[in-house]
């Protein structure tokens, strides 16, 4: 399902009530090219997400969505190295907090907080705590590569210019 910003509302916008269906899709039409978002919901039961930060499925079910089909958009900050492409939801590009819903970058040009370590031209894979790090060669054979790094993180927790699919 995709939605139009034209009729109001922006990326940016947040919500503790559900505003339209998970899972929307929404193309928008950004500086690198365009940029598809998706509207999710924050069942990280105690982190907000940041700018930049690594969005992936929540493993468990949801009390808010429970059995659901809402429950494949529910999302925490990733806390975990190098998890399957399919695992990531997107990358957040703006402060989503604990128990709201709203919309992350899921495929295009965005910007993404790494490690510290991710150079220019290496692919990305999902680190702890939100960030991105550098995928091994083994990590991108595997599929747990979600984007290459355009510019590089030169210190820990910097925003790198990244183009990612999480589709």
């Amino acid at each position: 399902m995709y939605k139009s910003f034209t009729d109001g509302g922006s990326t940016t916008d947040t919500s503790t009530t559900q505003e339209t269906e998970l899972g929307t899709q929404q193309v928008v039409d950004g500086e690198g090219g365009p940029v598809i978002w998706i509207y999710v919901y924050n069942d990280d039961p105690s982190n907000a997400w940041f700018e930049g930060c690594v969005v992936v499925r929540e493993a468990a079910a949801s009390a808010t969505h429970a059995a659901t089909k809402g429950m494949a958009f529910d999302g925490i900050r990733s806390g975990s190295a190098a998890l399957r492409q399919n695992q990531v939801l997107g990358v957040a590009q703006g402060v989503v907090a604990t128990g709201e819903y709203g919309w992350i970058a899921a495929k295009g040009v965005c910007t993404v907080k790494g490690d510290g370590s991710v150079a220019a031209d290496e692919h990305l894979a999902t680190h702890t705590t939100g960030l991105a790090d550098t995928a091994s060669s083994a990590e991108i054979d595997d599929g747990k590569a979600f984007g290459i790094a355009l510019t590089a993180d030169d210190a820990a927790t910097v925003l790198a210019t990244c183009i990612i699919d999480c589709l």
